[in-house]
């Protein structure tokens, strides 16, 4: 790590002309952040898929980037688990709701029980972030299918990240059957 914040610093005394410092101690924060252990990103990965053997590498890749920026400086960041019939509709619903997704966000989706279900890593979004994305949903989708997404069977709830990315997913999941 130390290496990684010389060669910052060289790079930084090396610029010229005026920079904004603080957006250059956030990309220098964040850089120490994600480049810091790849062993504790390992060892996250390893575990998450034993546990979920179907959940794929790059949402598990980035949940624990975003766990560790979490613990470093405290930025929140949110999985929605979202539920869906498993009837003609929920499906429409499910792949309408896929076609608006945000550019940003990772979505893991599966079927357990008699349920769809899609899990959506939401990257520097807290829980207000997420109730705004709820009613954006709502409002977009209720003009095409007459109802709202609690009339149509859908549940959705909120987790904020917390400090291992195993414990997350599981947190999200653990009302599932």
């Amino acid at each position: 790590m130390s290496e990684r914040l010389n060669t910052v610093k060289r790079a930084r005394a090396g610029l010229r002309g005026y920079q904004n410092p603080i957006l250059t101690d956030v990309k220098h924060v964040a850089t120490a952040v994600l480049d810091r252990d790849n062993s504790i990103a390992s060892r996250d990965l390893v575990a998450v898929q034993r546990a979920h053997p179907n959940c794929p590498m790059d949402f598990i890749d980035v949940l624990a980037r975003l766990v560790r920026v979490r613990n470093a400086v405290g930025i929140e960041s949110s999985l929605v688990l979202m539920s869906f019939p498993m009837t003609e509709q929920g499906r429409e619903v499910l792949a309408e709701i896929r076609r608006t997704q945000r550019t940003l966000d990772m979505e893991w989706c599966f079927e357990r029980g008699d349920r769809l279900h899609r899990l959506v890593l939401m990257p520097i979004t807290g829980s207000r972030a997420v109730g705004g994305y709820f009613k954006r949903i709502d409002a977009q989708l209720q003009p095409r299918f007459d109802r709202t997404l609690g009339e149509m069977g859908v549940t959705a709830r909120q987790t904020s990240l917390v400090d291992d990315a195993l414990r997350c997913i599981d947190l999200a999941l653990a009302e599932l059957p």
